[in-house]
């Protein structure tokens, strides 16, 4: 398991060519690697909030509405749980 993230690199401005290394190494003894990258995950509690995530893109293309807020995510969900 590995998160992407600058506060677990050995320095911040290396977290992407440790990831990539990391992945590389991987690779060369043979171990296949999955990217498992989680869009539906987002802070967008209602319809009121600030806008975060793919809420901005296409808001009734990836969350499932009802009056009153954002009840679930949609198709992003539904296609990864697959």
């Amino acid at each position: 398991m590995f998160a992407l993230h600058p506060a677990y690199a050995c320095s911040p401005e290396t977290a992407l060519d440790e990831f990539r290394d990391a992945i590389k190494a991987l690779h060369k003894a043979g171990i296949e690697v999955i990217l498992d990258i989680v869009l539906n995950h987002s802070a967008e509690l209602d319809l009121d909030g600030p806008l975060f995530s793919l809420r901005g893109i296409d808001n009734r293309s990836y969350y499932w509405i009802r009056e009153t807020a954002i009840i679930t995510t949609g198709p992003v969900a539904a296609t990864r749980s697959i």
